[in-house]
């Protein structure tokens, strides 16, 4: 079972990768908020003291990781559902 988990985490990792890399970068919205985010953290590192940068670069990076996990569990549970669905209009 463990190798099925870790099958299915690579699978999910890498259509997460696929979208964002095919999909949201073409997207106006999502260009335009990254460039508000980037804009963001440059005044922030701009007005912190130098003892605090790392701490914003540490602040950026777990929050990075946090959204990648939600990424990965919401998808993961939409395979899981569109089985659930796939199942019960099938009966």
């Amino acid at each position: 079972m463990k190798a099925i988990q870790e099958a299915l985490n690579q699978f999910v990792s890498i259509r997460l990768e696929h979208v964002a890399g095919s999909m949201l970068a073409n997207s106006p919205e999502y260009k335009d908020l990254m460039k508000d985010c980037n804009q963001l953290f440059s005044i922030l590192h701009d007005c912190l003291p130098k003892e605090y940068i790392q701490t914003l670069y540490d602040y950026d990076t777990n929050t990075t990781l946090l959204q990648g996990m939600v990424e990965s569990i919401m998808y993961e549970q939409g395979l899981k559902d569109g089985v659930c669905l796939n199942q019960i209009l099938s009966d």
